[in-house]
């Protein structure tokens, strides 16, 4: 079988024009949205400026005025090239950036290659609701496990408990989101719901929206191909070679990593010959289906020398041409580095293994990839939920003909969790190790990974904030509800309540259940030699403090709460008289009214609302017995043994003369309430983590083999 004709230029005399291709992940991306960001980093980076000297000054009509916008005709060229941004780094920047058009090729030239349309063609199509799909999803993964759990030989086939676990709490809490949204933001609804996750449904689920967005990749490079050459021929000179740097980022990554594999493959791969490597939607005839006779007699055409065909078979060869495009896939020689920013590829194999047990063989190359090896440099943050390290595709026969892994980075440089997913692209010092390594092929000064106090906000943000947070929430809208007039603002507020208190237990879950994951993968990288002493101890002298304060806050908050219940059996609300516990109970039948009887029949009833809206049992992920009695046990006394404290100091401290250490006054009944909402978060949060730190030491111990987890059934 006859490969696309190579249209081969000469031997380069000089530097070869560079070309950055941009990949946008999820969302409504427009073109050339993403690139911007791209230029103003490197435009820095090439100029050496300060690390606070990171303005953008591009804007996306001086983009789109070299390349156009996606909603016209293709007439313009499909890359843009500035001023200021000299693709040799031997060349002096000594101007300022400012966003200066140029033709010459000897600056770097970006490509945005936007995506995005192809998505929203087929949300209307094939999207569903969050809850729908994701009970086939999970289905999916605890039927696997199931069967894996049979075979003893076979225990790397078993899904990960995290995995398992991770995505039945996080469907549940975006159900719960959905649901409250309903009443208010129901357009913020239908972005979150229907188009960012419809994104990550449609990439993982929909063979034919993976095909298309592969062919969408192929046919932009084709045309750059198409294009560099048609410019280097009028230009004087000689002739200069194309050289490509694919820089994608999250979803984009895993569609990138598709296209580059899928174009190293051979013209009859890309043809569906291999049943594992098929990409439905590929082929420019979408609905149509590639009959193999038709297919047969095309390569039968074009294995004649054109001379020997008759008019009836040229006429015959034409019309299967036209009627099966495949492009011409020889640029995957040029391409040089493969990028990914924040990039979820890992997951995706492991979620969605039925799509890639094509990277289990090594599948017929085509002649211009037999020698290709494209430097891959993965960076992501700590707090980005989304990326991390690409330690399982790292092993498969697929990945290793293509690529080699130069660089596999996790680091702590950005303080927000969750933000830490778009943050890259304001990143100055990370785009100059880009610009350094993967676009100039040299080295780059350490860059520091890791920053102390942004580990600290780190574990500040995710084991204090985020209960920080429930509480007050909780807190307001409960004592509102004691104190509202009216019956309806009353129900209310403990709706309210119950909505905060219920989320917010999912939110404690999840923010430990990733934490701990990310810890645990982290492990080997925190240990290895690009880290000093001193990195290392401030990371454990800091784990040590959070581990301690996770303990001792709960007995904090239990000493509080006895105080202020103490307080409410004294006779006079600012003396220092023991506490007469006997008297407690009276207390608190004498403050029960019928509004809180209506407050607690509401969060009652909504809790119950809300517990029937949950996935139901079968989608739950069920942990072994080792891995939660220990910590339920140990959590449970030490909140036990906290409270028998607290109970105790109160009468002793007036025993022995001492004074209160709080002046409760007045409030003692809402600093009560406080204390009490307060000791059950963080008594919660006390047991959630020895529980998931158990579970992840008994469970998830072995590495993920992928040759036996995507093998499996």
């Amino acid at each position: 079988m006859k490969e696309p004709i190579d249209e081969r230029l000469p031997e380069p005399q000089t530097e070869p024009v560079t070309y950055v291709v941009v990949v946008h992940g999820i969302g409504e991306q427009r073109k050339n949205e993403t690139a911007i960001s791209v230029v103003n980093r490197f435009a820095e980076a090439r100029r050496a400026a300060d690390a606070d000297d990171n303005r953008d000054v591009l804007t996306l009509g001086q983009a789109c005025g070299q390349t156009g916008s996606s909603k016209v005709p293709v007439t313009e060229q499909p890359w843009m090239e500035f001023d200021g941004i000299p693709a040799s780094r031997s060349v002096d920047c000594l101007e300022p950036f400012l966003g200066k058009q140029s033709d010459t090729g000897k600056n770097l030239r970006f490509v945005d290659l936007c995506w995005s349309d192809v998505m929203q063609d087929s949300i209307e199509q094939v999207g569903q609701d969050v809850d729908v799909w994701v009970k086939g999803l999970l289905g999916r993964l605890l039927r696997k496990h199931k069967d894996a759990e049979g075979p003893p030989e076979k225990p790397a086939a078993k899904v990960p408990l995290w995995i398992r676990r991770v995505l039945y709490l996080l469907t549940d809490a975006l159900l719960l989101v959905r649901f409250g949204m309903n009443f208010r933001f129901k357009e913020m609804k239908e972005l979150v719901f229907v188009r960012f996750l419809g994104d990550v449904q449609l990439y993982g689920e929909y063979g034919r929206c993976r095909g298309r967005a592969v062919r969408r990749f192929h046919s932009i490079m084709a045309r750059i191909e198409a294009e560099h050459r048609v410019r280097e021929r009028e230009r004087d000179g000689p002739a200069r070679e194309a050289r490509y740097v694919i820089l994608a980022h999250s979803l984009g990554s895993i569609m990138s990593f598709d296209a580059l594999l899928y174009a190293s493959a051979s013209v009859g791969v890309r043809r569906g010959r291999n049943p594992a490597w098929k990409f439905p939607g590929y082929l420019r005839d979408d609905d149509r289906v590639c009959e193999s006779d038709d297919l047969s007699k095309l390569d039968n055409l074009r294995e004649k020398k054109a001379e020997a065909l008759s008019v009836e078979e040229r006429c015959d060869l034409r019309a299967l041409e036209n009627r099966f495009t495949f492009l011409d896939t020889n640029w995957i020689r040029r391409v040089r580095s493969f990028v990914t920013l924040g990039s979820p590829i890992d997951k995706y194999l492991t979620i969605w293994w039925l799509n890639y047990r094509y990277l289990l063989e090594r599948a017929n190359r085509s002649q211009s990839s037999d020698s290709l090896e494209i430097a891959h440099f993965n960076y992501c943050d700590e707090l980005d939920p989304v990326g991390h390290n690409l330690d399982v595709v790292q092993q498969t026969p697929g990945y290793r003909a293509v690529f080699k892994c130069v660089e596999d980075v996790v680091f702590n440089r950005y303080a927000v969790p969750g933000a830490a997913h778009n943050k890259y692209w304001t990143d100055q010092g990370l785009f100059k190790r880009i610009l350094d390594r993967a676009v100039d092929e040299g080295h780059s000064p350490s860059l520091p990974w890791f920053g102390r106090w942004v580990y600290w906000k780190l574990l500040l943000g995710l084991y204090t904030l985020v209960p920080l947070l429930i509480l007050l929430g909780t807190y307001a809208s409960l004592s509102f509800a004691f104190q509202a007039d009216g019956w309806r603002t009353a129900a209310l507020a403990a709706t309210i309540f119950s909505f905060s208190a219920y989320l917010g237990r999912r939110l404690i879950d999840l923010s430990i259940w990733w934490r701990q994951i990310q810890r645990q993968k982290s492990q080997t990288f925190w240990r290895s030699s690009l880290r000093d002493d001193s990195e290392r101890n401030a990371r454990r002298r800091a784990a040590r403090l959070f581990r301690v304060l996770v303990a001792a806050v709960p007995l904090a908050w239990i000493a509080l709460a006895t105080a202020a219940l103490g307080a409410l059996t004294c006779p006079h609300a600012r003396t220092t008289c023991p506490p007469d516990w006997s008297a407690l109970p009276g207390v608190l039948v004498e403050a029960w009214s019928p509004r809180v009887t209506l407050v607690a029949l509401v969060t009652a009833a909504i809790v119950v609302l809300m517990m029937l809206r949950r996935l139901p049992a079968a989608y739950r992920a069920r942990a072994v017995a080792d891995g939660t009695v220990r910590p339920t046990l140990t959590a449970g006394l030490w909140v036990l043994g906290s409270l028998t404290v607290g109970i105790a100091a109160v009468p002793l401290a007036s025993h022995f003369g001492l004074p209160h250490f709080v002046d409760l006054g007045d409030s003692a009944g809402q600093v009560a309430l406080l204390g009490i909402l307060a000791t059950a978060v963080y008594a919660y949060r006390l047991y959630r983590f020895r529980v998931v730190r158990s579970l992840l030491r008994h469970n998830d111990r072995l590495p993920i083999n992928y040759s036996v987890y995507a093998g499996h059934l």
